[in-house]
């Protein structure tokens, strides 16, 4: 991320100050710099913003992840979202080693559950064919969870970065970043259980998690979707994050430095 890339954010984030309760310019401010820095230190030499999708699925298609997730993906998406912008990171050489990417979506007359049901309807395919499908008894935890939301996924590391803390750092600036750019009432995310158990979804910024909830009445073809935990950062969330950006709960490791 260049100079002018921060100056841009802290220009959006003094615009909203007025609307950012309990927190203010200094403290989103030094939070980006901060998490910024730390990518650094950690081996992500640049960061790119992305901001439409064609954008982001090119830099993506140079990692070794290769293909973009389901919720971003121009090719399935019958509910594109709103808006969007994707973050990649890359090495000396230009190589994107690490992703991530947002979406914002305002439904009117949708609640989030709502919204996760017609969603995973529309885009995923189910075991032996046609369309995955939720019983309208799923993800009860989503009921009543008003919009505008911001979903962050799409969230992966290159092996050569692997066990540096890298995938944290990066949601949690783009948690900041969801909210300076949507103020979103609710940011949300999902995670497979085995990651869940370990506490990732604390030190990626996530407050609040529940087991997945998910009733099928057709599973997804991709058994790793069946089970997912479900993560979700109201703006008290941000808070935290913006006043705490490095803090992900684990003891600094050496090895982890340049230093």
């Amino acid at each position: 991320m260049t100079i002018q890339d921060v100056k841009a954010w802290n220009t959006r984030i003094a615009a909203a100050e007025t609307e950012r309760k309990g927190l203010n310019t200094l403290d989103l401010s030094r939070a980006v710099i901060a998490l910024c820095g730390k990518l650094t230190e950690l081996g992500v030499a640049e960061l790119r913003w992305h901001e439409t999708v064609p954008g982001y699925t090119a830099a993506v298609a140079e990692s070794k992840k290769r293909i973009v997730g389901e919720y971003f993906r121009d090719d399935l998406n019958t509910l594109p979202p709103s808006r969007f912008f994707g973050v990649t990171g890359h090495d000396e050489a230009g190589r994107t080693v690490c992703t991530t990417a947002n979406r914002y979506d305002d439904v009117a007359g949708w609640d989030l559950r709502d919204y996760i049901q017609r969603f995973w309807y529309r885009n995923y395919r189910a075991d032996g064919g046609g369309h995955a499908r939720l019983s309208p008894a799923s993800v009860p935890f989503a009921a009543g969870l008003t919009g505008p939301f911001a979903y962050i996924g799409d969230t992966s590391v290159d092996p050569a970065l692997a066990g540096s803390d890298v995938a944290a750092y990066l949601v949690r600036l783009c948690i900041l970043g969801c909210y300076l750019e949507w103020r979103p009432a609710n940011i949300y995310g999902w995670m497979a259980r085995h990651h869940a158990a370990k506490g990732l979804p604390f030190r990626w910024g996530f407050p609040i998690v529940w087991p997945s909830g998910f009733i099928w009445d057709a599973a997804p073809e991709n058994r790793a979707y069946s089970d997912l935990c479900f993560l979700l950062c109201p703006p008290q969330g941000v808070a935290i994050v913006a006043n705490s950006p490095l803090d992900i709960g684990v003891a600094p490791n050496p090895a982890n430095s340049k230093e």
